[in-house]
């Protein structure tokens, strides 16, 4: 490539398409790239370059006191001793080819260092917005975490009560067809005090493994007390149960019978300490023949 082909690439075509050239050097600049072929491909590809930068994403906010730190450093820049300029020399004073003084590309420097600067803020701001994304998707999926485990444990719950309510729904079925029976029987415990509210009866059918205990209306224990259900033999008490007595008075509870209680003779309720004891230690409330 020839010395004016050279010179055309490097300074008047960067020039040319950054738009930064005089009437008279662009008839100048047109005129040498009619013959160029080189030069013509050349400023075509700085030209593309050029377009390139209307693509850039719109710049967001850079990071704080990012405009502080850099002209923090222009300053201490500018601030620095500077050599002396050395004499110019008469090759250096030579216009180029294109008719352009060789001092241009001191006239374009401040127009490269701002498009620079330009760049390095809109690379930061780009940074900065990545790492904002970044961020808010790394507590998009935090939170995700989280609702997945609290559906997990809530899952878990409600197999837990699933599995309970079946469990009831055994139990009720076992106790449906009990009070169908023929043979069901009955026994009645009445109060030992007239002022004892309430109904408690104990309802069974013989080979059935279990009683089940029905009141209504009765006082729940005092605090640190429980009732507690026996079953009487020949004088020999055999504990039951401690009864779950509802809110409204109601009881309606299953008794796994063992093989002392299934011979019980009669059944009583007397109050205790809270859980109960081995043999019964407090007044009995209720007391009925089986």
């Amino acid at each position: 490539m020839s010395g004016r082909a050279r010179d055309l690439a490097v300074e008047d075509l960067c020039l040319y398409a950054l738009g930064d050239v005089s009437p008279e050097e662009l008839v100048a600049l047109e005129s040498a790239l009619s013959s160029d072929t080189a030069g013509q491909a050349r400023l075509r590809a700085l030209i593309e370059a050029t377009h390139q930068l209307a693509l850039l994403p719109t710049p967001s906010a850079p990071p704080p006191r990012a405009f502080d730190k850099i002209w923090k450093r222009i300053e201490a820049e500018a601030d620095k001793p500077s050599t002396p300029p050395s004499r110019p020399t008469a090759r250096a004073r030579k216009s180029t080819p294109g008719g352009a003084p060789a001092s241009r590309w001191a006239r374009s420097l401040p127009l490269a260092s701002a498009i620079a600067l330009a760049m390095c803020l809109v690379a930061g701001a780009m940074w900065y917005r990545e790492r904002e994304a970044s961020l808010t998707l790394e507590s998009a999926l935090e939170a995700t975490r989280s609702q997945l485990a609290q559906g997990a444990t809530e899952r878990g719950a409600l197999a837990s009560r699933v599995a309970e309510l079946q469990e009831k729904v055994t139990e009720d079925q076992a106790v449906y067809r009990a009070l169908g029976a023929a043979d069901l029987r009955v026994c009645l415990l009445g109060p030992r005090r007239p002022d004892l509210t309430g109904t408690l009866r104990v309802i069974w059918r013989r080979g059935d493994p279990f009683w089940l205990v029905v009141g209504s209306g009765l006082s729940p224990a005092g605090a640190g007390q429980s009732l507690k259900l026996w079953g009487i033999r020949e004088g020999q008490s055999t504990g039951a149960a401690i009864l779950e007595v509802a809110p409204d008075g109601a009881v309606r509870q299953r008794v796994m019978l063992t093989a002392r209680l299934e011979s019980s003779e009669a059944a009583a309720v007397t109050i205790e300490p809270d859980g109960g004891v081995p043999q019964p230690a407090g007044e009995m409330l209720f007391f009925g023949t089986m």
